[in-house]
């Protein structure tokens, strides 16, 4: 898997990407042959990503996962995502956290993603 967040290469731990698609449901009353019934509305609200990636004795200077914390207020970051023939993105996103944790000399960072609604 080859990953990009805002011209960044990440490397993601173990093709740790998670990927959800968010709905609103609202329930109507429709008339329907002849009487009111309850009717199903779904529609789709939006999609959210987590990753989970890694840097190897990276300094701090050149991490992505600083970069990206001072990236995270500046818009929307161009999500590029290529896992072949199984699954590819390609959407612009609002980076919502950067957490950091250490792990030795591995940097270990998980990113939490939201599609940028046009």
């Amino acid at each position: 898997m080859t990953a990009t967040l805002g011209g960044y290469a990440l490397i993601v731990e173990d093709s740790n990407l998670g990927e959800d698609d968010i709905a609103d449901t609202l329930i109507v009353d429709v008339w329907k042959n002849g009487a009111f019934q309850h009717d199903l509305l779904t529609h789709r609200k939006g999609k959210s990503w987590t990753m989970r990636c890694v840097e190897n004795n990276v300094a701090w200077a050149d991490s992505s996962a600083r970069k990206l914390q001072v990236d995270m207020t500046s818009g929307e970051l161009a999500l590029i995502v290529d896992e072949g023939v199984l699954h590819q993105v390609n959407e612009d996103v609002y980076l919502l956290a950067v957490t950091v944790t250490y792990e030795g000399v591995v940097r270990v960072f998980d990113l939490a993603l939201v599609l940028k609604e046009d």
